[in-house]
């Protein structure tokens, strides 16, 4: 699944007549985008890489940001806090890539638990 992901980035880039904007929710996910297209596209995070995105709240710069990407490029799995505030815009989820999207995700028990 993370090859489809990777491969619906690279089809809608070419998509696009003028250089595409992605808005990674993280400085992690933008220095991977960045890293993986080089100059065929703008790359800006949402968050410096000194802000917890756990606890990242959307402000309205952040919505005009989301608003005027070409893709939005996501953690998911319960990461990104406001996910589920900025799906709200319909037209948003034709946009929105979850790294996660198709992994095995691994359980973690609490230290010093048998749960």
């Amino acid at each position: 699944m993370r090859n489809a992901a990777l491969g619906m980035i690279f089809f809608s880039i070419n998509a696009f007549a003028a250089q595409p904007v992605i808005v990674a929710s993280n400085s992690i996910l933008a220095s991977m985008a960045q890293d993986l297209l080089g100059d065929l596209a703008e790359v800006k995070s949402l968050t410096r890489v000194d802000v917890d995105p756990h606890m990242f709240e959307l402000k309205p710069r952040d919505f005009l940001a989301l608003e005027k990407s070409d893709l939005i490029f996501i953690n998911g799995e319960g990461m990104e806090s406001w996910e589920s505030q900025a799906l709200k815009k319909k037209k948003w989820q034709n946009k929105l890539v979850r790294a996660t999207e198709g992994l095995p995700l691994l359980e973690i028990k609490a230290h010093g638990t048998d749960t």
